[in-house]
């Protein structure tokens, strides 16, 4: 019996030892719950996320593969990003057809200077909208990983980049699919990135009017790109590797918050 209790008890240590906002896999996540600013996802696995939350969502498996759907969530990453992957083997964002996003970031964190960062190879999925306000430096970059869209429809607003792999870091983007507004204050993608286009199509904004930060926008946007050919192309896209040729026509706007483009 006394062997007993001291094995229940250890057992009790070690549960209140797991951090509060730490989940399980496969699990479904309420971001409404999560009120100390961070959820830590510790453990390979799928993930759908849904609510806001003000704070960060990392992931740090420590290794496998971690897939997060994004639900209708709106994650305010406050004074870092809004979702850093941090290691694990590779991450996948779904986003599901019909649901609509949106993801920023704030302050000015050297580390994770992306409203969505990646440490690990991030491929996105799926048919529905996100809206990505990077207010730091870039809305989604890679480092030291490749970064691959094979499809989704995007409104991306940036101090820097909109899609960037940053100078000195290695790393590749892929387009396959996607349809992508992108208004950067230095350009849509970062020159300095080695990017193919297979598919997809970017849109290049310069006109800071023309994105609000509403998801009504990033659902119109979506609506509108469903309703042209699937089938566009490399061709059909406006070349995201000039991006800093348009440096000039652009202003950027990193100072605001998520709260002040709504």
């Amino acid at each position: 019996m006394k062997k007993f209790l001291a094995m229940l008890t250890a057992a009790m240590c070690a549960v209140s030892l797991v951090p509060a906002a730490a989940v399980a896999a496969d699990t479904n996540v309420n971001l409404e719950q999560e009120s100390d600013g961070r959820l830590e996802i510790t453990e390979a696995g799928t993930y759908v996320l849904t609510g806001s939350m003000q704070g960060t969502v990392y992931v740090n498996p420590g290794a496998g593969e971690v897939e997060l759907i994004l639900d209708g969530v709106d994650i305010d990453g406050g004074v870092s990003a809004g979702i850093a992957a941090v290691s694990g083997d590779a991450l996948t964002i779904t986003i599901p057809e019909g649901s609509v996003n949106r993801v920023s970031d704030g302050g000015a964190d050297t580390q994770y200077t992306a409203a969505i960062y990646s440490a690990v190879p991030v491929t996105f999925e799926g048919n529905g909208a996100l809206y990505v306000i990077g207010n730091n430096q870039q809305g989604i970059a890679a480092e030291n990983a490749d970064l691959t869209f094979n499809g989704g429809n995007y409104t991306i607003k940036a101090a820097t980049y909109g899609l960037a792999i940053p100078a000195g870091k290695t790393g590749k983007l892929t387009i396959n699919d996607g349809y992508f507004r992108i208004r950067g204050g230095s350009g849509s993608i970062d020159p300095a990135t080695a990017t193919v286009m297979n598919g997809g199509q970017i849109e290049e904004i310069t006109d800071a009017a023309t994105v609000t930060g509403s998801t009504n926008q990033t659902a119109d946007a979506a609506a509108s790109y469903a309703g042209e050919t699937s089938g566009s192309t490399a061709a059909d896209s406006t070349a995201g590797g000039n991006a800093a040729g348009n440096a000039a026509d652009s202003t950027t706007e990193g100072g605001n918050t998520a709260a002040d483009n709504a």
